[in-house]
């Protein structure tokens, strides 16, 4: 999640270079890879402050409310997500990005 994340807000576009000799773009590798870093960090610790937030709280006690079947469930969904985001690793190809309805079939 954080690497959709970081490479939403830093995609290689913004870090494009152009050559004066013979007007060739390449992308800033160095500059690219700290400012995702720097984005990835930030997403991190948000997240952690969330978390202790809601544990200062006691924002836990919910947990009690949700049925077995409900978090089985949850667990299934998340477990089968997983693999289908390993599936284009496994055979080696590269799909065009979707964000939308059924982004996981397309």
């Amino acid at each position: 999640m954080v690497g959709s994340v970081t490479e939403r807000l830093a995609p290689d576009e913004i870090f494009l270079t152009t050559n004066g000799t013979n007007l060739t773009s390449e992308v800033d590798i160095a500059a690219r890879d700290s400012y995702r870093v720097q984005v990835a960090a930030t997403t991190t610790v948000l997240g952690g402050l969330i978390q202790v937030l809601l544990g200062v709280i006691k924002f836990g006690f919910v947990g009690t409310y949700l049925s077995e079947p409900l978090v089985r469930g949850y667990t299934s969904a998340a477990a089968a997500h997983a693999l289908l985001a390993q599936l284009k690793h496994l055979f080696g190809v590269s799909p065009r990005r979707y964000s939308g309805p059924l982004s996981q079939v397309y």
